[in-house]
């Protein structure tokens, strides 16, 4: 194997541990081309926990050791360049509940740093503060409330992209496909690689796991194949769980008034955090966990995201999810409403919530790396946490404090209340998934799909109008009786730009489109908003004329799109991920290309 420094690195995972591990290395390594990293998706993956709209930027801790990183980490969302446009200050504010000595302690540690930025809010005034947004949030059962100004909210998928999108610029290479499973070398010294469900292989000298709440599912089978206890398994280290997130579109009137509006954390049963003005969307999160075990083909039980869309969403979960939070926080901009799209949001958790950065303790598995256990509160590390995960690459220490805080587990540590209090789940999501009958039936109903006859919205009409119009524009440039004009001829006339028109509905694979085409003059890409009558009018384009476009993207939305059978009318090439729904039309898609 090369020195440490100058190995080649594979790394599993694009969440904030890979994008941040992957952005410190190719600032150091003599060939930043030696360094890969590998996600089902392009940058910033969309099942990661990473990949959100939004997320907490803080000091306040009951922790001393991550106040002190925050403050770190806060400096570079400030200054970097990568960063710091993707970072709000908005301040937060916390209502501490009776009984709770949470804020009292986050308090008392900023008091021992000899710079306390809080200040208390007494909750009989919340609606005279912040243009009134908290007049009508519920603070039964709430004993007090701080002000902190110098906390705030970061464009989570947007800063995890710019980070991965520098190390990229520097020469790492960024591969897209699912990992199968682990590789060993031959002589059982080691990892060789990964293999990927799509047959391609992915060596490396060291590999650096960074896939959060798919760790367990990731490392099972070779846990397996070395016959490791259970005692000894990842599983013990750190464990999948999932929280419920509710968005809610806001109105241009509504964004106005929301422009002061700070993150509230309400008490330990979750948070509302500020819409950003490219999505509008209000966030609503339920930090009451869970986790989802299942047994493995061999008998072992770990945790891990269920295999299915992340925005299936119980009613049962919902419910609660409005009972505890939406109702209580700003309900004036919630109620009656249904929100723009739920979401089960995964990360992994370590028993004391301290992130997991080592090298695996087997002896076969000395070169595999964990850069995992986020325990819901590490994006807000994103700039530092990677250096930490080079650190231990190029076997280089971090310091005493941190190489124990993140080593791996043996069981004799002394116990503590943990730096992220209640994220460890404590039950099941089969808990709080609809039962038969459960399901509030009466509102459901099935309904023969009208969508090949026609669609309400402007400018839709049925498929078998379409074909005949794209039937016309398309061959509108021929010469009858002229050989030489033929389907080439159909293809030159085309526009040569991507076009794509839809509603982004805050997809992260649809929101990051909109970014990554933004101000190319090869793009033709606009983002609707379905609830505004003029953006509709104005912005969206008749079925058959995307066919005047030599190139048509296609995304899937909240599960398939529509869209398709209207774009394979057209004599174009069609762009589209790798699709995770299946219709009758489907097979007429005929891949080309690298991916």
């Amino acid at each position: 194997m090369s020195s440490p420094s100058h190995s080649s690195v594979l790394i599993v995972g694009a969440g904030i541990f890979g994008s941040s591990t992957a952005y410190h290395l190719s600032k150091t390594h003599p060939d930043p081309s030696s360094i890969t990293v590998v996600d089902r998706t392009p940058s910033p993956p969309s099942p990661a926990a990473s990949t959100d709209i939004n997320k907490i930027i803080r000091a306040d801790y009951t922790s001393r050791f991550y106040m002190d990183l925050a403050y770190e980490a806060i400096e570079a969302w400030n200054t970097w360049p990568e960063l710091k446009e993707h970072y709000h200050r908005t301040g937060w504010i916390m209502l501490d509940e009776e009984g709770s000595d949470i804020a009292e302690r986050i308090r008392e540690n900023f008091r021992e740093r000899g710079e306390d930025p809080t200040s208390d809010v007494n909750l009989k005034e919340l609606g005279k503060r912040w243009k009134g947004i908290l007049s009508s949030t519920d603070a039964q059962g709430y004993r007090s409330a701080y002000w902190n100004p110098l906390a705030g909210w970061c464009d989570a998928a947007d800063a995890t992209a710019s980070l991965m999108k520098a190390a990229v610029g520097r020469g790492a290479k960024y591969e897209c496909g699912d990992v199968e499973r682990l590789v060993l070398l031959k002589n059982g010294k080691g990892v060789k690689g990964v293999t990927m469900k799509n047959g391609k292989t992915y060596t490396a000298d060291q590999i650096v796991l960074a896939t959060g709440a798919w760790t367990s599912q990731v490392l099972s089978a070779t846990e397996d194949e070395l016959d490791i206890a259970d005692a000894d398994r990842v599983e013990q280290q750190i464990k999948a769980f999932g929280v419920c997130v509710a968005h809610f579109k806001m109105n241009e009137t509504e964004l106005t008034e929301l422009e002061e509006m700070p993150v509230v954390v309400y008490g330990g049963i979750g948070e509302a955090l500020p819409p950003p003005r490219q999505n509008s969307l209000l966030k609503y999160t339920n930090a009451n966990t869970f986790t989802n075990t299942i047994t493995t083909s061999s008998g072992h039980q770990i945790t891990v995201p269920p295999d299915r869309d992340q925005r299936i969403v119980s009613e049962k979960l919902k419910k609660e999810t409005r009972d505890l939070i939406i109702s209580k926080v700003m309900p004036q901009y919630s109620r009656d409403r249904t929100p723009e799209y739920w979401r089960l949001c995964w990360d992994a958790a370590t028993p004391t919530q301290d992130q997991l950065i080592t090298r695996h303790p087997h002896e076969h598995l000395g070169n595999l790396i964990l850069a995992v256990g986020g325990s819901g509160h590490s994006y807000k590390f994103l700039p530092l946490i990677g250096q930490y995960v080079a650190n231990v690459v190029n076997g280089v220490s971090s310091g005493e404090e941190k190489d124990a805080a993140w080593a791996w587990k043996t069981g004799k540590e002394k116990p503590g209340r943990g730096a992220h209090e209640k994220v460890f789940p404590k039950r099941e999501l089969r808990d709080l998934e609809d039962k038969e009958g459960e399901k509030g039936d009466t509102a459901s109903w099935l309904i023969p799909d009208f969508e090949f006859w026609t669609w309400p919205e402007t400018n839709v009409g049925s498929v078998s109008d379409v074909r005949r119009k794209a039937i016309v524009l398309e061959t509108s440039n021929r010469k009858p009786g002229d050989p030489s004009s033929d389907d080439n001829t159909i293809w030159q006339n085309k526009v040569p730009k991507l076009l794509w028109c839809d509603a982004t509905m805050g997809v992260p694979l649809r929101d990051a489109l909109v970014r990554a085409t933004a101000r190319k003059a090869w793009a033709d890409v606009k983002g609707l908003d379905w609830h505004n009558e003029t953006s509709v009018q104005q912005d969206i384009k008749s079925m058959h004329e995307h066919c005047r476009y030599k190139l048509l993207a296609h995304t899937e939305g909240n599960s398939y799109s529509g869209l398709l059978k209207y774009l394979q009318q057209c004599q174009s090439v069609v762009i589209s991920h790798a699709q995770e729904w299946v219709t009758h039309y489907s097979h007429l898609m005929r891949p080309s290309g690298q991916n």
